[in-house]
Formats: structure tokens, sequence, C-alpha cells
């Protein structure tokens, strides 16, 4: 599955779909260092979140990839 994520300010953003699902990706640099990675996707009223960290940005976009499918 090839992702374009698309970069504001500290953060990174980007939408795959997979299946029925549409998952909503982000990665944002932590204060402290780090990166803080989410996926989720929202479908019959019901949201499903997966979060982590990781050391850089390409680790946490990974990361993020991954959970979504």
């Amino acid at each position: 599955m090839a992702v374009v994520w698309e970069r504001s300010g500290d953060a990174f953003f980007a939408t795959v779909e997979h299946g029925a699902d549409r998952y909503y990706l982000t990665a944002e640099e932590l204060p402290g260092g780090g990166w803080d990675w989410s996926a989720w996707s929202q479908r019959n009223g019901w949201r499903s979140v997966r979060n982590g960290t990781a050391d850089t940005a390409q680790e946490a976009m990974r990361e993020a990839e991954h959970a979504a499918t």
C-alpha cells in the first residue's frame, strides 16, 4: 500500500482506504524528542483508535500505516 504523507508544521498526516474503512494517520513530534503516531477510523458510529510512540518520524509513519492494515 502506497501512502502519501503531507507535512504541516512539525506533524505529518495521511488518509488510507482499507476495505470499507478509511483511516486517518498522524505522526507528530513530541516536545522532549521522539514521535507520537496514531491511526483511527470511524464506522457505524464506533471509533477505532491505535497509537504509540517511535524514535523517528519515519518509524512513526510506518507504525501508523501498519496499524491501519
